[in-house]
């Protein structure tokens, strides 16, 4: 089984064509073998509509709450929802929901998965990959803060941080997911997945990158991530993830190795 998680915040001039692409796409892949979960994090315009006009076309499961709770909420909502769920050999694939998350490359992220790889990234930033539609000031900010978490989380072979367009081994997620006491994501806003990356890094789990074009143009609507609130957020991962840990006053990631050995 796949399932797909994407969380929606006022998305209506979007959503559609959306989860039309995602179904055609997943029905291509795994056909009557996928389910998608739509994460509705308190959307005030017709996002919820939309979707649930779409619940007799496609197996989608929704998730929704009336107060925008942000996207790590939301993502934590829609994994703990799966991982009731999941079985040996299943894969969660997570997306954007504007978009952005380019379904070409959809069927080689499950391939990885399909064949031994745990984390697969879609990367602007990878080999063949790039960005395009987009100003100048936000391409120069996304390409310095991925490369200093390179140099402060070294992952071999990852170029690309931040992208939500990712799949996972569904098993050993949820096994990172205990390791961490719940906490793979515990950072506000959008600086969560990047804050996930890092910490599944620190396991014993492998993983690749599945270069991605990403096309700004496509994307109808202002962007809801708010900078200064991630850079907070890159912050807080730079403080929790590297300080504490170098100078032993955190030791989250030591005991979540510790966990996740013990439960192999």
């Amino acid at each position: 089984m796949i399932y797909f998680l994407s969380p929606f915040y006022n998305e209506e001039e979007f959503l559609d064509k959306f989860i039309n692409d995602l179904g055609k796409t997943a029905n291509k892949i795994s056909p009557k073998n996928y389910k998608i979960f739509l994460v509705n994090d308190g959307s005030q315009d017709q996002s919820l509509k939309i979707a649930l006009s779409f619940k007799k076309k496609y197996p989608i499961t929704i998730i929704s709450y009336k107060r925008n709770k942000g996207v790590d909420f939301a993502f934590k909502e829609g994994f703990r929802k799966i991982f009731k769920t999941v079985k040996r050999q299943d894969i969660i694939a997570t997306l954007e929901s504007d978009n952005t998350s380019d379904l070409s490359i959809l069927k080689e992220l499950i391939q990885k998965i399909r064949g031994g790889t745990d984390v697969a990234l879609a990367s602007c930033y990878a080999k063949g990959g790039g960005v395009y539609g987009t100003g100048i000031y936000r391409q120069v900010g996304s390409k310095v803060f991925n490369y200093i978490f390179y140099l402060i989380f070294p992952i071999k072979g990852v170029k690309t941080y931040s992208s939500f367009y990712r799949s996972y081994n569904a098993t050993n997620l949820k096994k990172a997911w205990g390791a961490y006491e719940g906490k793979l994501i515990d950072i506000k806003g959008f600086a969560c997945m990047v804050e996930m990356l890092i910490k599944l890094s620190k396991l014993p789990l492998n993983i690749e990158e599945v270069p991605m074009v990403l096309r700004w143009e496509g994307r109808q609507g202002k962007s809801k991530m708010r900078i200064g609130k991630t850079v907070l957020g890159y912050w807080s991962i730079v403080k929790e993830l590297f300080l504490k840990e170098k100078f032993g006053s955190n030791g989250i990631v030591e005991r979540a190795r510790k966990k996740f050995q013990e439960k192999k």
